[in-house]
């Protein structure tokens, strides 16, 4: 009886994606494999070349440029919106909870954008980009089949002909599925975007624009749901993402009891509490750099690193069959997750006249030439940083200020690489003091602000505070423990 109904939920999900491809042949259309082929036709081997050797000094960037693809199309559709800079009308996605400290990779996509560039200009997007180097990715994992063999993993024909988009929508990046997601959670957030499963099944005959517009909207969550869980066989998470299964699950100061007790004890070393939330761990213990299916065996044997995997496997959920043909069918796991990849990259594309071909990723068409420099700097008393800043030439030596320009150990620490990169004149366009206020760390290590007084510089600290520590709670500067972190916006105007 399980095997019957292991095999109804598997021949289900593919009858759906079969379909699905087939009822979205329009948007499909006008996406094609062969759309460079006269205009530029080396791009796949530039991306190519270009992924393997970020490969050689980062083993991570495969899993992460995969990831790239997958959060940019999971908000607005694949139009290279996560590659996007703060401007002026512009708030990145990058900032948004699931990407902050986590995206990673777009160095490695403005070198593809370059090298691309150099060969055919103004030709490829970057949303384009994005897929062609998503596939690369997945196909460099190596992975280690059955008989033995090497091979490397799954590998299909790219559709392209996506232009890029001119916008960032940051409040969409914001409900990505998270790492705590429970499979309750996950489908809401699926059913967010369009359609739940029963809709889709149900759907037949004749259908309508609004119909369509649903229809894509549904491919991309069932797409997601395979995606989720098949792009976590290779890369790493955070500590701070799932420290709460280890000592504090659902608040009742205990751990997660679907972990297995093995692999929570490996955790717990990995992740004491109190410690280094930043700590890296590996999606999958046991092959975590290769693109196969012990993913799935591992959420078999209760271990899966993150709740928003071990919940596709919890007792009674709707998706634990599909698990185990996965786990034992590594040929239908690649199948599945090579039409969910194909799907997911159909959601939304900007076509025929529709957005436009960046130059730069990180920026629209037309936008100045403004840059947004984030560093974290070392420091030990305020006055440290007064005494630093009388010394630049051009700083006036006579003001008195009640705290430090934000742009004073910004310019410092920035200008060498700013200007090596273009012939430029910087001024500052956030000079003002910053305001004191308290600092608190949330569950997730990451700072909440608040009690701040807007208006005058009001200093505060801390019970246990260093003298020296001052705290700020200013959009451009932000000092905590002795930890100075500025964010500030200089002008770079070319006199070339």
């Amino acid at each position: 009886m399980a095997s019957s109904s292991s095999s109804y939920w598997l021949t289900a999900s593919l009858a759906f994606i079969l379909t699905a491809t087939l009822l979205l042949r329009e948007s499909q259309a006008q996406l094609s494999s062969t759309f460079y082929d006269s205009t530029c036709p080396n791009v796949s081997s530039i991306v190519l070349d270009q992924v393997q050797q970020a490969q050689k000094n980062d083993t991570r960037i495969l899993a992460s440029l995969t990831r790239l693809f997958f959060h940019d199309c999971f908000v607005n559709g694949c139009d290279g919106s996560i590659l996007l800079d703060n401007s002026s009308t512009i708030v990145t996605e990058k900032d948004a909870a699931p990407n902050n400290n986590s995206a990673r990779g777009f160095g490695v996509v403005d070198n593809i954008k370059a090298a691309v560039e150099n060969s055919c200009s103004g030709i490829v997007s970057c949303a384009d980009i994005l897929a062609l180097a998503a596939e690369v990715s997945v196909n460099l994992c190596a992975s280690v089949l059955l008989i033995g063999s090497q091979s490397g993993g799954p590998k299909w024909s790219v559709l392209l002909g996506r232009r890029d988009g001119t916008t960032a929508n940051f409040t969409a990046a914001g409900n990505l599925p998270g790492p705590r997601d429970n499979l309750t959670t996950l489908q809401k957030k699926f059913n967010d975007v369009g359609l739940n499963d029963t809709d889709l099944v149900a759907l037949s005959g004749e259908i309508s624009s609004l119909q369509k517009r649903k229809l894509e909207a549904a491919v991309h969550a069932h797409s997601l749901l395979i995606l989720s869980a098949g792009a976590h066989t290779f890369g790493r998470a955070q500590c701070r993402t799932f420290i709460n299964r280890l000592y504090n699950f659902s608040d009742n100061s205990t751990a997660d009891p679907s972990l297995n007790s093995t692999y929570l004890a490996t955790l717990q070393k990995n992740c004491p509490q109190g410690g280094n939330g930043s700590t890296l761990n590996d999606l999958d213990p046991t092959t975590p750099d290769t693109f196969d299916n012990n993913y799935f065996t591992n959420l078999q044997t209760k271990e899966g690193l993150l709740q928003s995997d071990q919940e596709l496997y919890d007792t009674g959920a709707s998706t634990a069959s599909i698990v185990d043909q996965f786990a034992a069918n590594q040929t239908v796991f690649f199948e599945s997750f090579i039409a969910a990849m194909i799907n997911m990259g159909n959601i939304s594309p900007l076509t025929g006249s529709d957005g436009e071909i960046r130059s730069d990723c990180k920026k629209v068409n037309g936008a100045s030439e403004q840059y947004t420099i984030r560093m974290s700097v070392k420091v030990l008393s305020i006055a440290g940083l007064r005494t630093l800043g009388s010394s630049l030439p051009g700083f006036p030596q006579n003001t008195k200020l009640p705290h430090p320009s934000c742009c004073v150990p910004l310019f410092v620490a920035s200008r060498d690489q700013l200007l090596s990169h273009v012939r430029t004149s910087i001024r500052c366009l956030t000079a003002r003091p910053g305001h004191v206020s308290n600092v608190r760390r949330d569950n997730m290590g990451g700072e909440t602000r608040g009690g701040a007084k807007r208006g005058g510089g009001d200093r505060r600290k801390k019970p246990g505070d260093d003298d020296e520590v001052e705290e700020f709670d200013d959009p451009e500067l932000g000092l905590s423990l002795g930890r100075c972190v500025w964010k500030a916006e200089l002008m770079a105007m070319d006199e070339s």
